[in-house]
């Protein structure tokens, strides 16, 4: 029904489950029950509780560090990063302190110089260009300092308050193109659970055909679910801050005039 299945989530977790990966939102658009998973994870439990964000999402949604998750995860594209056909993008990657060491790379923090002024170091080396061999997390090398400084810019340009502003106009533009949709014959959003920025709709035709017709007119609709879940059908549709009202009205005007 859009979220995971708390009561089969509990019988799965046991004391050789490693880890308990949860999508905040989730792949269908969905927000999950966080804490109730985190219970199962670590009631009794040795499981890592490991949550996949959207950073966007975090200016509005509470931080996974406060219902507390293991490790963090992200794809950092949507901060500041072109969609370029599919990258180059960069990761984002977080944990609690105690695991701090475990971390594979270069760990930057910030102290302070001779004269007082704020200075940033490398504080944990744990590539094996700097240490033994054997010791090392990480001996994968890669340069995506590029986008890690277009994302940086991003947000400094952005600040708290602009990336919180950017996450509730997602959240309400969604929402609002959401309501116009299941109003629309034939249309129906798929569950009736809480979202972020995406939604699942189920159609009165074939996704497929839906976006070629929205192709020529110069809309992409949305994206065929069924690529990517075998047992689901619709389109995944989802609202960022940079679509207008305009826009939205035209693509629902477009689902009203598709011929059945």
């Amino acid at each position: 029904d859009g979220t995971c299945d708390i009561e089969a989530l509990k019988s799965l977790v046991n004391d050789e489950t490693a880890a308990v990966v949860v999508s905040q939102p989730n792949f269908l658009g969905n927000l999950e029950e966080v804490r109730k998973i985190e219970e199962i994870c670590h009631s009794a439990k040795k499981a890592m509780f490991i949550v996949v964000v959207n950073p966007i999402s975090l200016g509005i949604l509470e931080a996974p560090g406060n219902y507390n998750a293991d490790i963090v995860v992200g794809e950092g594209q949507p901060l500041g990063a072109p969609l370029n056909f599919g990258g180059p993008y960069l990761g984002i990657f977080a944990c609690k302190q105690k695991y701090v060491r475990k971390m594979p790379g270069r760990v930057c923090g910030i102290t302070e110089d001779t004269d007082g002024n704020r200075a940033f170091v490398l504080t944990l080396q744990t590539r094996e260009q700097q240490i033994k061999r054997e010791k090392a997390t990480s001996n994968i090398c890669t340069n995506q300092g590029l986008m890690m400084l277009a994302s940086t810019v991003y947000m400094e340009s952005m600040g708290k308050q602009g990336i919180k502003d950017v996450a509730e106009q997602c959240y309400q533009k969604a929402h609002y193109l959401a309501d116009k949709i299941a109003k629309v014959p034939g249309f129906e959003l798929a569950n009736d659970k809480p979202f972020f920025n995406e939604f699942l709709v189920k159609t009165p035709m074939c996704s497929n055909s839906i976006i070629e017709a929205g192709i020529e007119a110069g809309i992409l609709p949305g994206i065929r679910i069924g690529n990517y879940l075998e047992n689901r059908s619709g389109l995944l549709i989802a609202v960022t801050e940079k679509r207008s009202k305009k826009e939205l009205d035209a693509l629902v005007d477009f689902f009203k005039g598709l011929k059945k």
